[in-house]
């Protein structure tokens, strides 16, 4: 997938709880974060939004309602699509996106 993506170079790693920590306040007061994320997709900055099927922290179920809440000019538009499935160059599939 990270070859796909174009991100196959890059080094990752887990989470880091120092970054967790210092964003703690951001979740426990609620919609900070939220409204920052909102004000940059409304002056035009292209977002891309990810979670894993299988990731806990960051959920699919959740990560998609915040992108049908934030108020933008295509909110509507991207709310309708259908999900595609994503396949690799040899036809396996590996995940559902839509943009």
């Amino acid at each position: 997938l990270l070859k796909e993506i174009g991100c196959a170079d890059r080094k990752w790693k887990s989470s880091d709880n120092g970054v967790f920590l210092h964003l703690l306040h951001e979740w426990i007061n609620g919609l900070g974060s939220f409204k920052k994320l909102e004000q940059c997709v409304k002056s035009g900055i292209s977002v891309f939004m990810y979670s894993g099927e299988r990731d806990f922290m960051c959920n699919w179920v959740g990560v998609e309602a915040l992108a049908y809440e934030i108020d933008w000019d295509g909110k509507n538009k991207f709310k309708d699509k259908k999900y595609q499935v994503w396949e690799t160059k040899s036809g396996e599939i590996v995940a559902d996106w839509k943009m």
